[in-house]
Order: C-alpha cells, then structure tokens, then sequence
C-alpha cells in the first residue's frame, strides 16, 4: 500500500525573498526616521514663530509698544540677569537697556520650553533672539525717541509711521 504523501508551506527560496523585501522596506522606515524628525522641528519652530507674534502683537496692543529685549547688560555697564524678561531702561522716556538681545517670553506669558536660564528655546535648543528698532522713524514728536517701545510709542505715532521697521526674520 503506497501513500501519497503531499506536504504543503514555504520553500526556502519563497522565505528568503519575504524576508528580503521586507529588509528593505524596514531600511526604507529607518531611514526616513532623521528627516522625518527634522520637518517636525522646523514644523514645531514655524508654529511657535507664529505664536511669538500673536504674542507680541498682543503685548503691543495693551501696552501701546513693543516689549523691551532681555538683555545682558544694561546701558551703565552693570550686568541685569538673563531671565526671559523684558529689560526696559530706568527712564521710560529712554526705551530700553539694549535694542538686541534675547526674547522676552515669560513677559509676553507664552509657554514653551525654556533654558534653565529662563530664555524661550527653540527645537534645537537654542534661544529666540529678538531686536526692536530704536529709531524715530516718522520725527512725528520731533524729540528722537524710539517709535515703538517708549509707552504709548506706537498709538502716538501711529502704526502707519512705524510699519517699515516691522519685520519678521526666520
């Protein structure tokens, strides 16, 4: 009595090339994981840029100017703390300390991931700079004070006067 005996699976040869296309396509998804990492940052940055000038345009909008940079030093030399807030000048007539510097994120109250310094960081770790223009662009007062971060600067000399020193760098 003879049987018939047929048995039934894979070759090796079919095993070999499942396990070859999916090699590949798992070295496909791993490399991919550095790029798909870095549009997230730059997607994350782009979101907070936009967050940081809803802030600051609130701040000006109660205010009537823009928040003074967090600065190192002051303008007699002394050293002020950077802390994530804004270092306007002793005389508020004057504006600010220093036209460049850090930004002023615990002053504008936004949220985010900060140093232990207290600075605002982006996805890379590292901080947000910020500078406002110190120049009476419109001489409406005639007085050569900085249109945009003397009190009231801004609602005094209009916004039309101060637009061109509005910019936004990325």
């Amino acid at each position: 009595m003879k049987r018939n005996i047929t048995q039934s699976g894979f070759t090796l040869i079919e095993i070999a090339i499942v396990l070859l296309v999916v090699a590949i396509l798992l070295g496909y998804s791993v490399a991919m994981l550095p790029v798909q990492q870095e549009l997230k940052q730059y997607r994350h940055a782009n979101t907070e840029m936009d967050s940081i000038i809803e802030h600051l345009i609130a701040f000006a909008q109660v205010n009537g100017r823009l928040p003074c940079p967090d600065t190192s030093t002051n303008t007699d030399g002394v050293a002020n703390s950077i802390d994530g807030e804004e270092d306007p000048h002793a005389n508020a007539t004057v504006g600010c300390e220093a036209f460049f510097g850090f930004l002023p994120a615990r002053t504008l109250g936004m949220n985010g991931k900060y140093d232990a310094a207290g600075v605002l960081i982006d996805p890379w770790g590292s901080r947000y700079r910020y500078a406002v223009s110190n120049a009476d662009r419109d001489g409406v007062n005639g007085d050569g004070r900085p249109d945009l971060v003397i009190g009231n600067g801004i609602r005094d000399e209009g916004l039309a006067a101060v637009n061109p020193d509005l910019q936004i760098c990325s």
